[in-house]
């Protein structure tokens, strides 16, 4: 089993205390039988983060992968705010892209030695458009998928990105089409 950061449930709380209120998290917390004191630089069990997110889906109407979307959109501001060393000086989704194993999830790890990141390919498409193959044991690609919008939105940035193939639905691997529009 691999631990989740608490900055990840830090973030959702967040996302969820803006969308749907601070009793939302509270009765997600209390109906999975959970203490719901996560500290960001704790880790809890991934399951923990996967009731959770069920039972938000199940309280906001959303599917599992909507709900992981919307908190990756929402969810960019909040952690830009607290780790905005993370991209300073990143204003282009292409940059970013390429900057996430080498650098991005190299300073995540300097702040979180004991944290797993996923890994992402890129392959150059042409311009403004990139295949992006995301790995991860954790398999919260759409969670990915939110947080390049949420980039992209605090940036000005329109972007479309179609999941190609997910790893969630029986594909090899989770690829993203990215476009800037």
């Amino acid at each position: 089993m691999v631990p989740v950061k608490g900055l990840l449930f830090d973030v959702v709380r967040e996302v969820v205390a803006d969308l749907l209120g601070e009793d939302a998290w509270d009765r997600a917390i209390e109906s999975a039988g959970y203490e719901g004191s996560y500290t960001s630089l704790g880790n809890y069990p991934d399951a923990e983060m996967a009731t959770l997110v069920v039972l938000l889906a199940e309280s906001a109407g959303l599917s599992v992968d909507d709900t992981l979307r919307t908190v990756g959109i929402h969810g960019w501001r909040h952690l830009e705010q607290r780790q905005p060393e993370l991209v300073a000086g990143v204003d282009d989704l292409g940059t970013l892209l390429h900057s996430l194993n080498h650098v991005v999830h190299t300073e995540v790890r300097k702040l979180y030695p004991d944290s797993l990141v996923p890994q992402f390919d890129i392959a150059d498409e042409g311009p403004g458009r990139w295949l992006v193959t995301y790995e991860s044991e954790r398999r919260m690609c759409r969670l990915a998928e939110g947080l390049l919008i949420g980039f992209s939105d605090s940036r000005g940035i329109s972007t479309a990105i179609t999941h190609v193939s997910c790893i969630n639905y029986g594909d090899a691997a989770c690829v993203l089409d990215v476009v800037v529009t």
